[in-house]
């Protein structure tokens, strides 16, 4: 039976035309040319109980005291990375052995992680990963990890599958797809548009995740997520991966990322891309 959820601003039925179920690859861990095959074609790989339940669950109530003790965003992405419940989690041996089939080579991550707490009433609009992170290895992989059970009421990662590759977002990768936000000075969130139904092309998916599901995907792959209607936090953590042999965006290595420099700050060279589409004719 379908259910009444919410992309953007829109209120859409899941499952259905406008926001279906994703395809999930499990089974293909074990056949490093099938996941590669199957990742290359649809932008996005669907893996449940990647990671154990009972580890998912710690880490939850690792963050919870965290955030009970008023810890802010910031702070809460800096005890992520210290040793302990959340690290062990989202730096599982299972990750790399996943990315490692993926990418045929051994792997390593980014030292920072984007580990977040999502209220109630809160989505996110559509955009790719390249704007925020594309200096160092064309073949970055984001693992997107909820922490316990997210029906996609509570809001769940979305993705526009073939996005990455199709011919109907040539224009959007050649243009939005070549964006550094700090380069080109972004001042607003860095997504392409609030409403992810507006690019019109592509499938959007989703699925309600368990304790221990991920979902990867690559650097121009568009998605966004559903908005939190239930009455409590979605805990998640973005955590990226790239082949060892590459460089990485030196933004999100070492002891103590920088982070970004310019994002985010309105200034006189400042811009946004909403202002930028319109150049475009986007």
């Amino acid at each position: 039976m379908p259910r009444v959820v919410q992309l953007g601003s829109r209120t859409v039925s899941f499952p259905g035309p406008e926001l279906d179920e994703l395809d999930e690859s499990s089974s293909l861990l074990s056949r490093p040319e099938a996941l590669s095959a199957r990742f290359e074609a649809d932008g996005y790989l669907f893996l449940r109980g990647v990671l154990p339940e009972a580890m998912v669950t710690g880490a939850r109530q690792q963050v919870l005291d965290w955030i009970a003790t008023g810890a802010s965003v910031a702070e809460l992405r800096r005890r992520a990375r210290l040793e302990g419940p959340v690290r062990r989690l989202i730096e599982h041996r299972a990750l790399f052995d996943a990315l490692e089939s993926l990418l045929g080579e051994p792997v390593t991550t980014f030292s920072f992680k984007w580990l977040r707490s999502i209220d109630p009433g809160v989505g996110t609009g559509a955009h790719c990963d390249a704007v925020y992170m594309g200096r160092g290895s064309p073949r970055v992989r984001t693992c997107w990890i909820p922490f316990g059970p997210t029906p996609v009421e509570q809001g769940t990662l979305a993705v526009c599958e073939g996005s990455h590759r199709a011919s109907g977002f040539d224009a959007i990768r050649r243009t939005y797809g070549e964006l550094d936000v700090d380069r080109d000075h972004i001042h607003d969130t860095g997504w392409f548009t609030d409403e992810p139904l507006e690019l019109g092309a592509g499938q959007w998916r989703t699925a309600d995740f368990e304790a221990g599901d991920v979902i990867v995907f690559g650097l121009h792959t568009m998605h966004a997520a559903t908005t939190n209607l239930e009455g409590e936090s979605r805990v998640s953590c973005d955590v990226r991966f790239q082949p060892s042999s590459e460089p990485a965006d030196e933004r999100w290595v070492g002891a103590d990322p920088i982070g970004h420099t310019t994002f985010g700050r309105k200034t006189q060279a400042s811009t946004t891309v909403a202002a930028l589409r319109r150049q475009w004719g986007l």
